[in-house]
């Protein structure tokens, strides 16, 4: 399970798939526009980020 919510109190987010990095950034650009096909998948699949935190 992922917690976002905790995430979007972060400076900054890596995102791992497998054990590898695959996207790491400012947490309100990897939160609200996530550039790798995983970091896509993975914010499709969990609820969405308060409106606070929307671009």
């Amino acid at each position: 399970m992922h917690d976002l919510a905790t995430a979007a109190l972060a400076t900054r987010i890596a995102v791992l798939e497998a054990g590898d990095l695959v996207e790491e950034g400012p947490a309100r650009q990897v939160l609200t526009a996530p550039q790798h096909p995983f970091s896509v998948r993975l914010m499709e699949t969990t609820a969405r980020l308060p409106t606070r935190m929307r671009a």
